[in-house]
């Protein structure tokens, strides 16, 4: 082989040089023939553990199908009503009566209406409509919520139907702001039960108050109808609604709604008369004092009575509550533990003894404040009067429900009432006046409307009839106008077929005339050469 020279060739032949060296490496440690040096031990590696086997989410099992099957919807019964029927006929004995006292609850003037036997409708005016909670005697929170589109019923914390703004049931599934909505409702009507029963006043300054609200023209349509006003209570119209009324009043102490219409009424009148009077003076009790109570026994919550214990806060809601939101009603009402052997009349608040009021006062109505010359009872350490004779913590009385009929169990007979014919006549008589009253408004409306087309015809027929005379007299002018345009331009031809007629005959008489010049001329002419 033949190397080059120079620099190059050095380079060239010292890398010629370490690849066979490195190839004559490479074959020997193959041949066994050098052994290669030690490598480090590797330190031991622990066994990792298998892993444990995963178990797949075990479903809860489905309930086992009733006999009778799901409630389909669109079928419902008479005890579905029952939440709306209960608030309906308090609103209507309340009618347009003055509250029973007011209260302030998150900077919002509010009002409170206590029945003779304990029921109780709180107003709640706000930027998005009124809201009313109407609540059972001595119940913490409100059994049916309304507000501008929809009314809410309640069976203690669970929602158990929806009506809408006519009192008709409503069937759907409520999505999760729905939900958390009505949730919020709920809780508020709670805190605001317990405000008012903790802020109640009625003083001037909460009469005058309730009156500029109730002429205000936002609310005063609203309220002058009752506050049962738009629900139409087709509900009563039911063919089972009157089986299901004699069922409920068997067994359900009196309301005495009767009596609560006429003595609303006759605070109704008082109040008018105090307005009248300039507003003078304290404001008039309005239905809940000892002299217009009579001889009813049951004392109301504003009759001295304590106020219902501060709500317990809701437990939080628990995965797998009702998931889907679906409120479906039931053939009856649904039941929150086990179902009564018996249903339980709602127990009255006992009856408490009031001091003889010495001078008007500016406190609740009925609640009279003692005498300054009675004697107190010695304060305690933190300086409060301690009670003359301990009274019970309030339980919250929620509706009772009927008996869970549609779950399999056959459907008892219904046990025949003691015939009470004044109440049915009463009962009749009230729908009676209702359909009069509801014909009579739409025979008033329907005259008005009839009223006003006529109106509406007699004012077209009136415009159309000057709009015709207008055209007669503009035709009549336009006519006119032609008729002495063409006169004029008749005597225009006259005047200028005269003018030329007078040219004419004045060129003839010219003709004339020069011919009469011409003729003696040629007769001279002719004559001359003879």
């Amino acid at each position: 082989m033949t190397m080059p020279y120079g620099k190059v060739g050095k380079r060239l032949t010292a890398r010629l040089v370490a690849s066979v060296s490195g190839l004559c490496a490479s074959g020997m440690m193959l041949s066994g023939c050098v052994t290669p040096p030690p490598l480090a031990e590797a330190p031991p590696v622990a066994s990792v553990p298998r892993p444990m086997p995963q178990r797949q989410a075990m479903r809860p099992p489905m309930p086992v199908p009733t006999e009778s099957g799901p409630v389909q919807q669109g079928v419902t019964s008479a005890a579905d009503f029952f939440w709306i029927d209960q608030a309906d006929g308090f609103a209507e004995a309340i009618g347009d009566a003055p509250p029973d006292f007011g209260f302030r609850h998150d900077g919002i003037d509010s009002w409170a209406w206590v029945s003779r036997a304990g029921e109780t409708l709180i107003v709640e005016p706000g930027r998005s409509g009124i809201v009313q909670y109407y609540c059972a005697p001595r119940a913490t929170a409100p059994y049916l919520i309304r507000d501008s589109y929809y009314s809410y019923a309640f069976e203690g914390p669970d929602l158990v139907r929806i009506y809408d703004n006519e009192g008709r049931l409503w069937w759907g599934t409520l999505g999760r702001t729905q939900r958390d909505d009505i949730d919020r409702l709920r809780d508020r009507g709670r805190e605001i039960v317990s405000s008012a029963w903790r802020q109640r006043q009625w003083d001037n300054r909460t009469a005058n108050s309730w009156a500029r609200y109730s002429l205000d023209p936002g609310y005063g349509a609203i309220w002058a109808g009752g506050w049962g006003g738009g629900w139409r209570d087709d509900w009563r119209t039911r063919p089972d609604w009157s089986s299901f009324e004699q069922q409920r009043r068997s067994s359900r102490p009196g309301r005495a709604l009767d009596e609560e219409r006429q003595a609303r009424r006759e605070a109704r009148a008082r109040f008018d008369d105090w307005r009248r009077r300039g507003s003078r003076g304290s404001p008039p009790t309005v239905a809940m004092t000892p002299e217009t109570a009579g001889s009813v026994t049951t004392s109301s919550p504003a009759q001295g009575l304590p106020p219902p214990a501060t709500p317990r806060p809701r437990p939080p809601r628990q995965p797998g509550d009702n998931p889907g939101g679906t409120v479906i009603a039931p053939s009856a009402p649904p039941r929150v533990n086990a179902p009564p052997a018996s249903p339980q009349p709602v127990m009255p608040p006992p009856t408490t003894t009031i001091p003889e009021p010495v001078s008007p006062v500016t406190v609740v109505p009925p609640v009279t404040a003692p005498a300054r010359d009675t004697a107190r009872p010695p304060r305690g350490e933190r300086g409060r009067v301690a009670p003359v004779a301990p009274q019970p913590l309030p339980v919250e009385i929620r509706p009772e429900p009927l008996p869970d009929y549609g779950r399999g169990a056959p459907v008892p007979a219904p046990v025949a009432p003691a015939p009470d014919d004044r109440a049915e006549q009463r009962m009749q008589a009230e729908i009676a006046r209702r359909r009069a009253e509801a014909e009579a408004r739409a025979d008033a409306a329907r005259a008005q409307a009839q009223a006003q087309a006529l109106a509406l015809a007699q004012e077209q027929a009136r415009a159309q009839a000057q709009a015709e005379a207008d055209a007669q007299a503009e035709a009549r002018d336009r006519a006119q106008a032609q008729a002495e345009a063409r006169a004029q331009a008749e005597a225009r031809a006259r005047a200028e077929a005269d003018a030329r007629a007078a040219l004419e005959a004045e060129q003839r008489e010219q003709a004339n005339a020069a011919a009469r010049v011409r003729a003696p001329t040629l007769e001279e002419a002719n004559a001359e050469p003879q």
